[in-house]
């Protein structure tokens, strides 16, 4: 019975959202994903428990006016190993992959989470998947709907195809020290014996709740960048590096005025 509840709850929100809504989906590319599937395929991370996948995507309201909005994740494909959280407006706690079909729903307090996004403005919706030991496919369907009007709402379906991590050329790419750790004016982030190449290279800076604090674009030639970190809180954060969308390296940071 209750799969087959699940299942009827989809197809009621892909209906809904496919008539005209006030929302468009846009991917890390830039393509409109609205109603549309975005597909990505990486290896597991059986030695890092920090290492995570994050696919970011900017929800535009295509609407004259303000409009209150929330998201809700539904995972549509479970992958055992694994566990997912996302950020609308808040930073949500990692879920166990089967723990939670739809988070979140009524009655729970963080259904009443919400973004305002002005007219013709957006927002950002960052998801992240922790692959973990999981070997196989996990599904989730994103759905951003109007806070006032439910049935005013648009999707999108992200697969992760996930295979199992060699070991083998991967690792050479994610040497990384980082230091001083603790920090208190200033971290290195020195990474001049790795193998990346120069191109979309990134390091992120991100706390306990997986909240983006910083991003700064990598020259790799010069092998080394620094993090400012004397306006941040003191407590524990989490420095990745990232070549195009996947996250490559994660160390963790302490920082301690």
């Amino acid at each position: 019975m209750k799969k087959f509840i699940q299942v009827v709850s989809i197809a009621l929100i892909s209906v809904a959202a496919t008539s005209q809504s006030t929302f468009q989906i846009i991917d890390p590319d830039g393509a409109d994903v609205t109603g549309g599937t975005y597909n990505f395929e990486g290896p597991n991370s059986p030695s890092d428990p920090y290492f995570k996948y994050e696919v970011d995507f900017d929800i535009h309201n295509n609407s004259g006016v303000s409009v209150t909005s929330k998201v809700k994740r539904i995972e549509t494909g479970v992958l055992a190993g694994t566990s997912h959280y996302h950020c609308f407006g808040v930073c949500y706690s990692a879920i166990n992959a089967g723990d939670d079909y739809i988070f979140p729903e009524s009655g729970d307090p963080e259904f009443m989470d919400n973004v305002v996004i002005a007219s013709s403005g957006f927002s950002v919706l960052n998801t992240y998947f922790k692959p973990y030991t999981g070997v196989g496919v996990a599904s989730f369907r994103y759905v951003v709907f109007n806070a006032s009007i439910p049935s005013d709402s648009a999707y999108v379906d992200v697969v992760y195809d996930i295979r199992a991590f060699t070991g083998i050329h991967e690792n050479e790419k994610l040497k990384m020290t980082l230091y001083p750790n603790p920090a208190d004016h200033q971290a290195v982030v020195d990474f001049s014996e790795s193998s990346l190449r120069e191109g979309d290279v990134t390091i992120e800076l991100c706390d306990m709740l997986g909240k983006k604090q910083k991003a700064f674009n990598v020259n790799v030639s010069k092998g080394q960048m620094l993090i400012d970190t004397e306006e941040l809180k003191e407590g524990i954060y989490f420095v990745s590096v990232r070549n195009g969308h996947e996250v490559v390296k994660t160390s963790r940071l302490v920082v301690k005025h």
